[in-house]
């Protein structure tokens, strides 16, 4: 399209990080400028998301310009002239972008009858793409930081569609590399005194900038689900590649965190004002991005945090000999689950269940993250499990989720564990937000920041965590040990007549083809990889499976 300045904005059909390729012929010392935008519409103002440009000048001859020091990312781009008036401008001949990721191979590959699947699934994996680059990235337009949370939140999705074991792994260590060392300390001077001292694992890293200001909305330096990725993503790395050797090799970082965070639960009632003796995390941005506020869930997501911390510190004790340390974590574990639950488990009023109350809020409403998560976590009482997760359905009832980028991935999972494929599927093809498909029907090619058609980054990855539901219960692929031993256990939604997947583990091709039946059951042809042992449970029966070997049942 030209402007009336005489610009010209390109659409490359695709929001993309991408290096461009200029080929353009004009006179020696013309200048030219290019933007780069992921939303546009004719007609309309031209809105880059930063305020970042390449400039180049012309010499005289044909030639073809590269960006050789960084890449841009959007959608559109708009060429400026910059020539003098009445001077002729220069042609364009041609101009496209070059996509470009860090060099991960893929690993997965899933596809089922209903095409809107396959439509959700490109536009997540477009921004997973985009934004493994040189760390992995919050966006590829803006700050291109490592925020840590979805190195684990978003850590199953991933790793089923490709091979990032490395890439992790140097994840992990730049979290290390960037834990405050004894003696080094920031103080807070936005709402809440909040201390950063030794221990602390911020929410990015490399440490490229600091966020030290707390308006009253959480603190974004000191965020247990972000820091808490050295040790989720770890689990989740030894989950789908195996148990590591250099596992020990991050104990001291882990137990330094949980020891700082353990103190900042402890000092709760002195830094917020509160009763004396009881004990919270709250200094976070609780369930970030959902559509209620943040605020109501605070303490539940922070303190749940905790406790999932605390015991899998505990568990890496116990595996690198450190029983002392073990025992000391189980027991913190435990009080910390008892308070949790003293504090925050309530029998409703109307349904007589029991649930999660958001601390101090007056709503009795039963708010789908509080519940789901610290069912993933093992936190209910076990005389209660059943009553929460009736609670859980409650809140789901609706079909629709309600989460922000913490409790989402948690939500599936519980709804994937509880046979609720059905709300799974109508949740993600809502026709209005929060809703996956919504996206695709406003005409994105990335999965945007939040849960809007105005959110303000076009390319984030995540919220993108419906991709793990596809492999691990849709087609029913999961695996605790790095695929040495394998579980499929396949669940098709009733819209869904047929899936297929494929994953290339560590250790081979798992494959997995399942079709409905006339009365509802399904046939399964599946086959995992050579000297490995798996399990089929399909129709309520419990199948051996052999490896190398093509089994099918009915």
């Amino acid at each position: 399209a030209e402007e009336a300045d005489g610009s010209r904005i390109y659409d490359l059909g695709q929001n993309m990080a991408f290096l461009f390729e200029l080929r353009v012929k004009g006179a020696c010392g013309q200048k030219l400028r290019l933007q780069c935008a992921e939303n546009w519409k004719a007609g309309e103002p031209f809105h880059p998301m930063t305020n970042s440009w390449c400039e180049e000048t012309l010499s005289g001859e044909t030639e073809c310009f590269v960006p050789k020091f960084t890449y841009l990312a959007g959608r559109y781009v708009k060429v400026e002239f910059l020539q003098e008036a009445g001077e002729e401008k220069p042609e364009v001949l041609y101009l496209r972008g070059c996509q470009i990721s860090s060099s991960v191979e893929r690993t997965g590959e899933f596809r089922c009858s209903d095409g809107r699947y396959d439509e959700i699934r490109n536009l997540i994996e477009n921004s997973i793409r985009n934004n493994l680059q040189h760390v992995h990235t919050d966006c590829p337009t803006a700050e291109r930081l490592g925020w840590q949370e979805p190195n684990h939140l978003m850590a199953p999705s991933i790793m089923y569609t490709y091979d990032v074991e490395p890439f992790w792994e140097k994840i992990e260590w730049d979290q290390c590399d960037s834990q405050y060392p004894k003696g080094e300390k920031d103080v807070d001077h936005g709402a809440f005194p909040h201390t950063y001292a030794a221990g602390l694992l911020p929410s990015i890293a490399p440490r490229y900038a600091r966020f030290l200001v707390d308006g009253g909305d959480g603190s974004f330096w000191d965020i247990i689900p972000w820091g808490s990725s050295l040790v989720m993503g770890l689990k989740e790395r030894e989950r789908f590649y195996g148990e590591k050797k250099d596992a020990g090799d991050f104990y001291e970082f882990i137990r330094k965190y949980t020891d700082y965070q353990y103190e900042k639960y402890l000092s709760y009632a002195s830094v917020y004002g509160k009763k004396e003796g009881v004990c919270f995390l709250r200094q976070g941005l609780g369930d970030w991005g959902t559509w209620r506020k943040e605020d109501n869930s605070r303490e539940n997501i922070e303190t749940a945090y905790l406790y999932r911390n605390l015991l899998l510190t505990a568990e890496l004790a116990g595996r690198t000999g450190r029983k002392t340390d073990q025992k000391k974590y189980e027991i913190l574990a435990e009080d910390c689950k008892e308070q949790y639950n003293n504090l925050l488990l309530k029998k409703h009023p109307v349904t007589g269940e029991w649930y999660y109350q958001s601390w101090e809020s007056d709503d009795d409403g039963i708010v789908q993250g509080n519940q789901a998560v610290p069912l993933q976590f093992g936190l209910i009482p076990e005389d209660k499990k059943a009553s929460v997760e009736k609670s859980f359905l409650e809140s789901v009832k609706e079909h629709r989720f309600l989460a922000g980028e913490i409790a989402l991935p948690y939500i599936f999972r519980t709804l994937g564990e509880l046979g609720e494929m059905d709300i799974v599927h109508d949740m993600i093809l809502q026709k209005e937000h929060p809703s996956y498909y919504r996206f695709v029907e406003k005409g994105e090619t990335c999965l945007p920041e939040f849960w809007s058609d105005e959110a303000r980054s076009r390319d984030h990855d995540m919220m993108g965590s419906i991709l793990e539901w596809f492999y691990r219960y849709v087609a029913g692929i999961s695996s605790e040990d790095g695929y040495s031993s394998i579980r499929i256990e396949p669940r098709l939604p009733k819209a869904l007549d047929w899936a297929e997947c494929r994953y290339q583990s560590l250790t081979g091709l798992v494959e997995v083809s399942v079709r409905r039946k006339e009365g509802g059951r399904l046939e399964v042809s599946c086959r995992i990889p050579a000297n490995t042992v798996g399990t089929l449970e399909v129709n309520g029966k419990t199948i051996a499976l052999t490896g190398g070997m093509t089994c099918r049942f009915c």
